[in-house]
């Protein structure tokens, strides 16, 4: 079976008007822009999660009806198969259809790596209950649910090969904790004031989050020793944290959106690149330089991926006011001093554009983003170049 491209927005080849973004500090050609839909634009596709390891793709019916998995072509980024199930908005298995409503739980599944290969972990439901669900592929395309425990948001560890993974959840209380996936450990509570979702660290045993100390600060929280450190000292907050290794530097990296008081009220105006100075605080080694865009100044959605040894950047720029609701782009950027790469990477035409993610295969990196329509969502897939 090939590759379905299905639903065109705009796939460029040799450049079209208004796409071509040169890379800066490069000799190299001008990057055109590459940005096709890949999913039924009549069926919501929301919150999809992507999986290196296997070249597929999880999401479930916002309905809470079933959660899906699909396998993408990592030459083209396109859905293989052709046939689209009911309610599916793209080629896809089944994973379970005990599921908790997206608009109740606010998360839908996610990966987790194991000893097992890449499960997948949501928010399992049996009846008014709310059961964090891990799921195994036990042979092609048959998806076995496992509970782990009660509770809602679930979001896994990343470590390949990991024979103790964890998972993260909120129990009834609105409490965030992680525990064993084997849900045979007991919980470990975060602290009650946290912005963002915590996330795995792949390669240590860290737990990175954003929480009050006073203002917004970005979190390390150790597994093994139960500690917890405040890495930063932004002066106006910083949020939306990820700690990644940097092989130019040889050292642990922090990349983090920064905030500034507009109006007395923290703005995501800025995505910076840390790094610790000796055992203290992390501190600014450089910030990336994006380009002002008819007012498209607010730094959102953040995730860092890693192509061919060096660190990127994916992100959506979006409006002052009213952030997931007006007009954005999505843009990718380099994250060492050797690399100043910022492109755009979405067609420039206005759109409601969120929650970029990245899959990297063997040869490049596509970046997938929603186009939102009154929640209704459309999934896109881009080129990067890289």
């Amino acid at each position: 079976m090939g590759p379905i491209r299905g639903w065109t927005l705009c796939a460029v080849t040799m450049g079209c008007a208004g796409s071509a973004d040169p890379e800066p500090g490069s000799s190299q050609h001008p990057f055109s822009v590459d940005d096709v839909v890949i999913s039924d634009p009549d069926v919501s596709l929301k919150d999809p999660e992507f999986d290196a390891m296997t070249s597929r793709v999880t999401w479930q019916a916002p309905d809470g009806s079933a959660v899906w998995v699909g396998t993408l072509d990592p030459a083209t980024g396109f859905f293989l198969g052709a046939h689209v199930p009911a309610g599916a908005a793209a080629p896809a298995v089944v994973v379970d259809r005990a599921v908790a409503p997206f608009d109740t739980v606010f998360n839908g599944p996610e990966w987790m790596r194991t000893d097992r290969g890449s499960e997948i972990v949501y928010t399992g439901a049996w009846g008014n209950v709310f059961e964090v669900t891990r799921a195994v592929e036990v042979r092609p395309q048959v998806w076995q649910p496992e509970v782990v425990l009660e509770g809602r948001g679930a979001i896994g560890s990343l470590e390949v090969g990991d024979a103790e993974p964890a998972v993260i959840y909120l129990d009834d209380d609105d409490q965030t904790a992680w525990t064993a996936a084997d849900g045979t450990a007991g919980a470990v509570f975060l602290p009650s004031k946290i912005q963002h979702n915590p996330w795995f660290v792949p390669g240590t045993d860290w737990l990175v989050f954003t929480a009050r100390s006073p203002r917004w600060q970005i979190v390390r929280h150790s597994r093994s020793s139960g500690s917890f450190e405040v890495l930063t000292d932004c002066e106006d907050g910083c949020v939306e944290g990820t700690l990644f290794w940097s092989e130019e530097l040889g050292d642990w990296l922090l990349g983090t959106v920064r905030l500034e008081r507009i109006d007395g009220e923290g703005m995501p105006v800025a995505y910076t690149v840390m790094q610790q100075q000796g055992s203290g605080l992390f501190e600014t080694l450089l910030d990336v330089q994006l380009p002002e865009r008819d007012g498209l100044s607010m730094v959102l959605s953040p995730e860092v991926f890693h192509v061919a040894g060096r660190a990127y950047v994916s992100m959506q720029l979006s409006r002052h006011a009213g952030f997931g609701v007006n007009p954005s782009e999505i843009w990718i950027a380099g994250l060492e001093p050797s690399n100043p790469l910022v492109r755009r990477v979405s067609t420039d035409d206005e759109m409601v554009r969120k929650d970029p993610e990245h899959l990297v295969t063997s040869e490049t990196a596509w970046i997938y983003y929603s186009e939102d329509v009154q929640d209704h969502r459309i999934l896109h897939r881009c080129a990067t170049g890289l």
